[in-house]
């Protein structure tokens, strides 16, 4: 199990999501909880430091540093490297959602953002990050179970 719990069946469930920018809002009547939003990119690590959370969705066009930055920087953070993302941008340029896509985004959204498919991305991007933490929960517990038996089998001889 994750830090909060779900398993990978639970994708739904979303704690400290960070919506950057002029993203859409989600209402709790959806399943999602805990939003943080920021309009700013600088402010956005910051949050991301302190706070656990599953999912970032970052404007490519911020007041101070690009979406396309602050991916840079998630991507380079080990704390913040596994943390999938939906990129919002009004831009129709293919080359910037290359980039995006090239950068580690999950997603990627055409402003105006219809809220449904938006809440749909949000579901099938949660649920994979589900699976991807059960599974490195699994493998943590695995690799600590050997540990155990290693050191029972050289206490043994």
């Amino acid at each position: 199990m994750s830090e909060r719990g779900r398993s990978p069946d639970s994708g739904r469930q979303l704690s400290g999501r960070l919506r950057s920018g002029s993203n859409p809002n989600l209402k709790e009547e959806e399943g999602f909880e805990d939003p943080v939003a920021t309009p700013r990119g600088a402010k956005a690590i910051t949050i991301l430091r302190e706070h656990k959370t599953d999912i970032v969705l970052p404007d490519i066009k911020m007041p101070d540093i690009s979406g396309l930055e602050l991916l840079r920087m998630m991507r380079r953070d080990q704390e913040m490297m596994m943390i999938p993302a939906i990129v919002l941008t009004a831009a129709n340029d293919p080359q910037v959602k290359l980039q995006a896509l090239r950068l580690g985004a999950s997603d990627f959204l055409a402003k105006p953002v219809d809220p449904s498919e938006l809440t749909l991305r949000l579901e099938n991007v949660l649920a994979v990050k589900a699976y991807q933490d059960h599974l490195a929960d699994y493998s943590e517990k695995l690799e600590q179970q050997v540990r155990i038996r290693a050191e029972e089998l050289i206490h043994s001889r």
